[in-house]
């Protein structure tokens, strides 16, 4: 777990802001809930800030 952690952070400050779908498109060899587990963990130690909404081009989106 703490490897996947790293690899999250590291692959968020490279790209700045990402949605999940990109990061669970970056690591297919991983399991969803292994990453979104990973995610709650980095926000739950604040590292990371997680938001219900996605940007594009200035419009807000829903994405829960």
């Amino acid at each position: 777990m703490v490897k996947l952690k790293k690899q999250l952070l590291a692959s968020i400050e490279v790209h700045g802001k990402c949605d999940i779908y990109g990061l669970l498109n970056l690591y297919p060899h991983e399991t969803k809930l292994r990453v979104l587990r990973a995610l709650f963990i980095l926000r739950n130690e604040g590292w990371v800030k997680i938001n219900k909404t996605q940007v594009i081009d200035g419009d807000t989106y829903p994405r829960p």
